[in-house]
């Protein structure tokens, strides 16, 4: 896979004009770097879908702002609820109930919630 991408690269600025020189540069991945940048985004995008998952369940479970901002904070737990997401994601359950899951189980672990 090619990747092509112009940059511009400021040359001078003379009376308020700024004068630019574009260049093209074209990359070519590997397979393995391609896997690698899926692999990185795929593990952000799972962040981010814990960090919302586990706003709305705190909010749906009443938990205060201050103890909800403090387990969104805790990289230990957000590591454990996408472990263990992970492990049980399914396409034959919704990946809201599976998420909603591993947070209940993993705070109740980590005597958090009841």
């Amino acid at each position: 896979m090619q990747i092509e991408r112009e940059i511009k690269k400021k040359i001078s600025e003379q009376n308020g004009i700024t004068i630019f020189q574009n260049k093209s540069l074209v990359i070519e991945l590997t397979d393995s770097e391609i896997e690698e940048a899926y692999r990185l985004k795929e593990a952000e995008y799972l962040h981010t879908d814990i960090l919302v998952e586990l706003a709305e369940f705190c909010e749906y479970e009443d938990v205060p702002r201050e103890i909800a901002n403090g387990i969104m904070q805790n990289g230990e737990i957000v590591c454990q609820i996408a472990t263990r997401y992970a492990k049980r994601r399914s396409r034959n359950v919704a990946q809201n109930d599976t998420m909603n899951d591993a947070i209940r189980e993993v705070l109740k672990e980590a005597g958090i919630w009841k």
